[in-house]
């Protein structure tokens, strides 16, 4: 991503619009990610994502420091769901819960989709209970945080919503990383950012799961990588924040190295080892850093497995057998929940929706392959197939060993890299467009980025207010209200994207920059 003519027109772009026209654009982008963060994480029920309540537990004992729980079985409660309960036993541990921070079915908002959330003999635990949570092995790392935050709460579900802002906060910081590390004087730049950054990505970013975490690292690795293709002058700070975002990917859950090993060769492939070698020479003490961060982050990851990870048989003749679900049913499944299923996965994204948002990334990565050298569209042509390849991977050995499948945000930490290489093979090689063609295609891009982000969350709010199958205009007749009631959310949604939308307004003058000769 380095050849001369899109290394003037960045120069060129970094030249013409100055620091003070930078943060004119970065801070909204940033500011508008937080307001969505915020109302993802305020609106949304306690313990209404994916397995939350379980992740909740496993928060709470980090946070009061016990790194691991004894072990516990949950009854197999029939021989047809013995394989899933098999696989669930092996990661299930006994955590002990403050009083007043657990109540019995904590977890009830996820029993039926049709329902408003609600808790009607939600009442709180006054002593202190040993709970068992089936995530009690997880990589620790994610918990810590949210689990101190937690505590603080004096009931389960205040001590929810202060795990949330922790993890909100955390995912948030990697964000703002992606877009400082993106960003080269032109909101061109971004796009790649903004069709990663999907409502499912801030969604999971603003709950008390560990996903969010590997998700927001995953994305702050991919824009250091770039970042790293990008420059002449490679600075220091690039290398440490690879480091940092990597090392953290490879603490987040137990598929951390691999998805850091499969990004790392998007590197080798655009710079080649030559040019890799080169960057390093550029920072090595930095770099020196950075590789010992990674390593570091890897061999711990590997230790907690060793000792406390679940184990995963395999049996060939039984992943064979899995082929056709995995890519007829799984694959498109992975994809739709990569943009939005909110909930318990049991609030989908209105389809035309969700197949917007994939229409644009593929968009994205046809211009990128009309557009960029031939290196580069190998690399990214590499990347797609990869980005496919996994979940299948996944999905055959998932189901065939655990009975459980793949779902869209166990992969977003690794896809997230090929609308981020997409969007940034366009930005590099942007001379090649016309001009009126990319201006009008990234104000089309960002508006429809702010109005799939409002759908995203009007929809779930629907769920939780009505129920999925409820009145579209659910405001006047909510059965259940978030604090301070729905309106207020609702506007406050409005203005983060509404700080989108602006910023694509202003920035029309600035997307392209030609040489003037």
């Amino acid at each position: 991503m380095t050849d001369p003519a899109s290394r003037q027109v960045a120069v060129s772009a970094a030249g013409d619009t100055g620091g003070r026209r930078t943060w004119a654009f970065v801070v909204p982008v940033c500011l508008a990610y937080a307001i969505l963060l915020l109302c993802w994480g305020g609106a949304n029920p306690p313990f209404a994502s994916p397995d939350e309540w379980s992740h909740y537990i496993r928060a709470l004992g980090l946070g009061g420091g016990e790194l691991i729980g004894p072990r516990f079985n949950f009854a197999v409660p029939s021989e047809d769901q013995r394989l899933e309960y098999n696989w669930m036993n092996q990661a299930a541990r006994t955590v002990w819960v403050p009083g007043k921070l657990y109540a019995a079915d904590i977890g009830s908002n996820a029993a039926d989709p049709d329902k408003p959330a609600y808790w009607p003999t939600l009442v709180p635990i006054p002593d202190p209970i040993v709970v068992p949570t089936p995530t009690g092995n997880y990589q620790s790392l994610p918990y810590c945080l949210p689990g101190l935050f937690a505590h603080l709460g004096r009931n389960p579900f205040a001590a929810d919503w202060l795990g949330r802002c922790a993890a909100g906060l955390t995912c948030w910081s990697f964000l703002v990383l992606a877009v400082v590390l993106l960003w080269d004087g032109s909101p061109f730049s971004l796009i790649g950012f903004f069709a990663a950054v999907s409502p499912m990505v801030l969604f999971i970013s603003a709950c008390l799961t560990p996903s969010g975490l590997e998700i927001a690292a995953g994305i702050a690795f991919a824009a250091a990588l770039i970042r790293l293709c990008r420059d002449d002058a490679v600075r220091g700070l690039v290398w440490l924040a690879l480091g940092i975002a990597g090392a953290v990917l490879a603490l987040s859950r137990s598929t951390g190295p691999l998805f850091v090993g499969l990004d790392l060769l998007v590197l080798i492939g655009l710079l080649g080892a030559r040019g890799l070698g080169q960057r390093m020479r550029q920072a090595p003490v930095c770099a020196a850093l950075a590789a010992l961060m990674l390593a570091a982050g890897t061999v711990l990851n590997r230790l907690w497995e060793s000792a406390y990870g679940s184990r995963i048989p395999t049996d060939p003749a039984a992943l064979v057998r899995q082929i056709g679900h995995a890519v007829g049913h799984s694959l498109p499944r992975v994809l739709e929940h990569e943009v939005g299923a909110f909930g318990s996965l049991d609030s989908r994204m209105p389809l035309p929706a969700s197949f917007l948002w994939l229409a644009l990334i593929f968009t994205m990565i046809l211009v990128a392959l009309r557009i960029a050298p031939r290196r580069q569209r190998l690399v990214l042509a590499a990347a797609c197939a990869g980005s496919l390849a996994v979940p299948v991977a996944f999905s055959m050995l998932l189901v065939a060993s655990t009975g459980f499948d793949v779902q869209g945000r166990h992969m977003l930490p690794l896809v997230v890299i090929v609308p981020l290489l997409a969007g940034e093979m366009v930005a590099r090689n942007r001379s090649r467009l016309p001009v009126t063609a990319a201006r009008a295609a990234f104000t089309a891009l960002v508006s429809l980025v702010a109005l799939v982000h409002l759908i995203g969350w009007y929809w779930n709010a629907r769920r939780h207010a009505v129920g999925a199958h409820g009145p579209l205009c659910f405001l006047g007749g909510a059965q259940w209200q978030p604090p301070f009631g729905w309106w207020p959310w609702l506007v406050l949604t409005g203005i983060g994207v509404s700080l989108l939308l602006l910023m694509a307004r202003l920035s029309l003058g600035d997307v392209i920059r030609r040489r003037s000769d």
